[in-house]
């Protein structure tokens, strides 16, 4: 939940872009009330996946906002086999499945919010309510209300759209905690640390100045060099590497976390090649390698050289298995879901008309026509 909370910005304003779309007498004659999909047969509404598509165009295009839309959008999104704008559409779509099924599930296994999480859904709310009326907190809510209306959607679905991280928060806590039905043993968290985790100390030599600039020429030749005589210190065998480690190496993480660091392949905050030769290395083997930040001489450690490793780790080792059992299990009710998309409507959508804040040059509303 924390996570929704730190988007409060992002999410008000999609509720403003929302408030832009045309406002009707009723939902028969609102076109953002439109069904453009429906999921097990439960229906979403224009006004739901143009929510997710604004959100999803967005993002995609905070990765490049320098090159012109019209160009962008046509660029191929990694080796997804789609363009940008294909990607965005894929996202918005996936977004309404997910929501679906996490709210048919929940209702299907008896599963419901945490009273902390509803008190955090109920804070998430009235900070949408106090956009419309800071002061009186009634004629927000009816104001939000009618806001939400005229934008093809409901305040329960809204509400949902929000709640799709507790959701299934919820479910892994339910399904594989200690004492539920899946549990995952300690046997089996130990087994999968000792099989997908590796620990590493490091001294990096940054390729970055202190004005945080790249370095270049004579600068970038001394880093070099520095880099060099470290790994020629760090392999003479005459050097303890933690000695190493706190004398020269300019990553902060280097001292704030002294038994190294200890992670999987998959880890997000590494970059792609320390993660490789922390793979490929065995315990003991000292190398260097180069990445976008600078150069790195690396020792790799055993993981159970001390049992408060483990236990350090524990926790994260717990969730990371939920969350890979859990997304297997929800990309199987996925791949089952009679999901029917209603290509009529879904065509009246136009990509181009849905402005990001990186385009100023889009004048027209994203609103469906009839």
């Amino acid at each position: 939940m924390k996570k929704v909370l730190k988007a409060f910005a992002v999410m008000l304003a999609a509720v403003m872009l929302l408030l832009t779309f045309v406002a009707c007498d009723s939902n028969a004659d609102n076109p953002n009330f439109a069904t453009v999909m429906t999921i097990n047969g439960t229906k979403i509404t224009a006004g739901e996946y143009l929510y997710y598509l604004s959100e999803t165009k967005e993002s995609i295009r905070s990765l490049d906002t320098v090159r012109a839309a019209s160009e962008y959008w046509k660029l191929p999104f990694g080796d997804t086999g789609m363009n940008n704008q294909e990607y965005a559409i894929y996202l918005a779509k996936n977004k309404a499945i997910n929501r679906v099924i996490l709210e048919q599930k929940m209702k299907e296994y008896g599963f419901k919010l945490s009273e902390s999480d509803l008190e955090t859904m109920q804070t998430l709310m009235d900070y949408y309510i106090m956009g419309f009326d800071y002061e009186d907190t009634k004629n927000g809510t009816k104001l939000f209300k009618e806001a939400l209306k005229d934008s093809g959607l409901t305040y329960d679905i809204f509400y949902s759209m929000q709640a799709t991280g507790a959701m299934a928060q919820t479910m892994i806590d339910e399904l594989y905690s200690a004492g539920k039905s899946n549990e995952i043993t300690q046997d089996e968290i130990k087994q999968y640390y000792d099989d997908n985790y590796v620990r590493v100390k490091h001294i990096l030599i940054s390729v970055y100045n202190s004005d945080g600039k790249k370095m270049e020429g004579e600068e970038l030749e001394d880093a070099k060099a520095r880099a060099d005589k470290a790994y020629e210190r760090a392999t003479s065998g005459q050097e303890e590497f933690d000695s190493l480690v706190t004398e020269l190496s300019e990553d902060s993480g280097s001292k704030s976390y002294p038994d190294g660091y200890i992670f999987t392949e998959n880890e997000t905050s590494f970059p792609v090649e320390f993660n490789e030769a922390s793979v490929d290395m065995q315990v003991g083997e000292i190398r260097m390698i180069e990445t976008a930040y600078g150069y790195h001489i690396m020792k790799k450690y055993d993981i159970n050289e001390t049992s408060t490793l483990f236990d350090i780790k524990h926790d994260d080792v717990y969730n990371e298995m939920a969350v890979l059992r859990f997304q297997e299990m929800f990309d199987g009710w996925v791949e089952e879901a009679d999901v029917v998309e209603m290509e009529d409507e879904l065509a009246k959508i136009k990509f181009e008309y849905i402005s990001t804040s990186y385009d100023t040059t889009v004048t027209a509303t994203p609103t469906p026509s009839k």
